[in-house]
């Protein structure tokens, strides 16, 4: 806490876990802060009277630093003011931990930003010659077998996986229509196309 303090001080800005704030609105925190600390826990809600009553406890000071009256923390003695200090530290600790939570509309400055999912993006185009080769075995498939190409997907690979007999090789041909550029979340696997039949492939099996 002195140290975001002596920086603010110093340069302007503190930088918390959200995001950095003007030095003045770090002051305007800590402030409140020591006033929270002092608060009598029989004034709260029981959730902020349990934290409260940790941040003392952890801070191993008598609770309020010992005042039976509120005062603010200006009039209070050297070594009151000291506690209420280690108070504050302490209480920024535990929000930082997770083991108590800021309340306020500054408060979620003090916690660290949860981590949040990025798209990975979309996967690189295949090599063109890995390309080429499994577009001609899926062009090669459907001229041998003189039939028109089903309009969907799920057509495409239905027809496509129709002479395997084994889970490897509908997955290798679903992959080679993946190859040539169609969104795999629209080729079913096996099981949900009702391919049911299909067996793992056993040793010496031929490939269809």
């Amino acid at each position: 806490m002195d140290d975001l303090t002596h920086r603010g001080l110093a340069t302007g800005i503190v930088t918390l876990p959200r995001r950095p704030v003007h030095v003045g609105v770090w002051l305007r925190m800590l402030r409140t802060l020591l006033d929270e600390v002092s608060i009598s826990t029989s004034k709260v809600r029981r959730r902020s009277a349990t934290a409260l009553e940790l941040i003392w406890d952890t801070a191993g000071y008598p609770r309020r630093a010992g005042l039976k009256v509120w005062r603010p923390y200006e009039s209070l003695d050297p070594l009151c003011q000291g506690w209420m200090l280690e108070a504050a530290a302490t209480a920024l600790h535990l929000i930082g931990t997770g083991q108590i939570t800021a309340q306020g509309t500054l408060g979620h400055l003090l916690t660290i930003q949860p981590h949040q999912h990025v798209y990975d993006g979309e996967p690189p185009p295949p090599p063109q010659a890995v390309y080429d080769e499994a577009w001609e075995k899926v062009v090669k498939y459907f001229a041998s077998r003189e039939r028109k190409v089903p309009a969907s997907p799920r057509g495409v690979l239905a027809a496509f996986t129709e002479p395997c007999h084994t889970l490897e090789d509908f997955d290798r041909n679903r992959q080679l229509l993946i190859t040539i550029g169609f969104n795999a979340a629209a080729l079913p696997d096996a099981r949900r196309l009702g391919r049911h039949d299909l067996l793992p492939r056993p040793p010496g099996h031929p490939s269809c």
